[in-house]
């Protein structure tokens, strides 16, 4: 049991040492700006990648093999996170979705985590804890709070 502690801590260590390739989906373009700025001045993430709608995210995934996370919005214009979600693990099975949403009931994270996603987190979390779940995400855990 300590050896598998060990292993796992070390594991997170070269995570949490190598860049982590983010993308952005959220049509509230104050909100997607704010959460760029955050992300860039934290070491180990790196947005490549923005969108304002899912159709963008899903070209760009198709054309960017970079990406490493997606941060949806569930309410989107087009199409919610949770049908963007299942596109993405069905077409990119490597790149991860984190769920970002005001909806805390619990059949909206049963949702998510039946389409595939790996994280669901709340917009009124602070900013430690998505760059926390971004971390834990790309170090194969699932986050749902």
């Amino acid at each position: 049991m300590l050896k598998s502690s060990f292993q796992e801590l070390k594991q997170l260590k070269q995570i949490y040492k190598r860049m982590i390739n983010l993308m952005l989906v959220e049509d509230n373009e104050v909100v997607r700006q704010t959460l760029t700025k955050f992300f860039k001045n934290e070491e180990g993430i790196r947005v490549v990648a923005e969108a304002s709608d899912a159709a963008t995210a899903i070209e760009q995934l198709r054309v960017d093999p970079a990406i490493e996370i997606v941060m949806a919005d569930w309410n989107m214009p087009d199409m919610d996170g949770l049908e963007l979600t299942t596109i993405v693990t069905a077409e990119f099975p490597k790149i991860k979705v984190i769920i970002l949403t005001m909806h805390g009931k619990q059949d909206y994270k049963n949702k998510a985590k039946a389409a595939g996603a790996k994280g669901y987190i709340l917009k009124d979390r602070d900013f430690d804890e998505l760059v926390s779940a971004v971390r834990d995400v790309a170090a194969g855990k699932m986050v749902f709070n």
